[in-house]
């Protein structure tokens, strides 16, 4: 089928690649380059790379209405047959999803987590509603008829940080892809109306949302995979401590059983690495829940495990607030701590 294609990061690119093998891919818009990094340097979208790279007509405008043009101008050429909208960023004018076939890939089970978000809202609340569904557009924002569903087990993402999860998902979503376009050409596509009674949301992530407050070691861990591209942070002495690396994540020790804590040949079966388990002093575990949250429970390596309220966490590397990256260890002797200080996040 001919095909304009609307997407701008990564995951848009990988389904991009995947439909380029079955279908004409006519031109492809996404969003303008933008500054990246402290120098400010413009980056190209990936979209906009695989379409130069692939010879393929790439568009860049800055506004939505602009695009309706674009597409005009296109069609007059050769007819567009589907428009596939992948993490755009931007809503399509009712002008285009009314006149033309107008597919969007969305990252949830619709209509839940509707909106800019959804695979990281849907980790961080524990891969709720976790899936991806395929719908025919309307001037909403996602709430146009669905036409292909699939829900995505948590097993297979589960302990993925984002960018793994995209990547993940992206064989799944030409899949789907695929089968709705299938069903264009054959003139058999059947779409079923989202309930908007249950309808839930989701806004643009930001900075602030990054925000570990070290309270639940599970909710803390999902948030870094979900969140991590952007940059998860606590504060220590009135300052931004951006956490790069957890390791992994040690639940309350009411999980826990007298049995499992005191045979070492059981370990708690969230954690990766059992020997971490075994890095824990066998008093802090039994006692961490009353233990102030940012308590150094033990460092092994370049690893030290930090209590939170209800378990602890295990991480890897940091960067305080105007200097470089550098390991949890390196940073505690700098602040001359050691097991059983406190880092007292505020």
């Amino acid at each position: 089928m001919n095909i304009v294609f609307l997407g701008t990061p990564l995951f848009a690119k990988e389904i991009l690649e995947g439909l380029m093998k079955n279908h004409t891919i006519l031109s492809v818009i996404t969003q303008p380059d933008k500054p990246f990094g402290r120098k400010k340097i413009l980056k190209a979208p990936e979209v906009k790379e695989c379409a130069l790279a692939n010879n393929i007509p790439c568009f860049q405008p800055e506004k939505s209405i602009d695009i309706i043009e674009i597409l005009h101008n296109i069609d007059t050429k050769q007819k567009i047959e589907a428009i596939i909208v992948v993490a755009y960023g931007k809503i399509l004018k009712k002008e285009i999803v009314s006149r033309y076939i107008c597919l969007n890939l969305h990252g949830s089970l619709l209509p839940h987590y509707r909106g800019a978000s959804p695979i990281q809202t849907s980790i961080m609340n524990d891969y709720k509603h976790f899936g991806l569904s395929v719908i025919y557009m309307n001037e909403g924002l996602d709430s146009g008829n669905i036409a292909a569903i699939q829900k995505i087990e948590k097993d297979i993402v589960a302990r993925k940080n984002v960018a793994e999860v995209f990547h993940t998902l992206a064989p799944y979503g030409i899949s789907l892809l695929e089968k709705v376009l299938n069903d264009i050409k054959h003139n058999t596509l059947q779409t079923t109306p989202q309930n908007h009674d249950i309808a839930s949301y989701c806004k643009k992530l930001t900075k602030n949302d990054c925000y570990l407050d070290f309270i639940d070691s599970y909710t803390c861990y999902l948030h870094f995979l979900a969140l991590g591209h952007i940059g998860v942070w606590t504060e220590y002495k009135d300052s931004v401590l951006k956490i790069n690396m957890i390791q992994d994540y040690v639940l309350d020790n009411s999980v826990l059983s007298d049995s499992v804590l005191q045979d070492s040949s059981l370990k708690d079966p969230t954690l990766r690495d059992s020997k971490l388990q075994d890095s824990i002093p066998k008093d802090s575990m039994q006692n961490k829940v009353a233990k102030q949250k940012g308590t150094i429970l033990a460092i092994k390596q370049n690893m030290a495990c930090i209590a939170c309220e209800n378990g602890a966490l295990w991480i890897e590397s940091v960067t305080p607030q105007n200097k470089s990256k550098m390991t949890i260890t390196s940073f505690l002797q700098s602040q001359n701590l050691k097991v059983g200080d406190s880092l007292v996040f505020e």
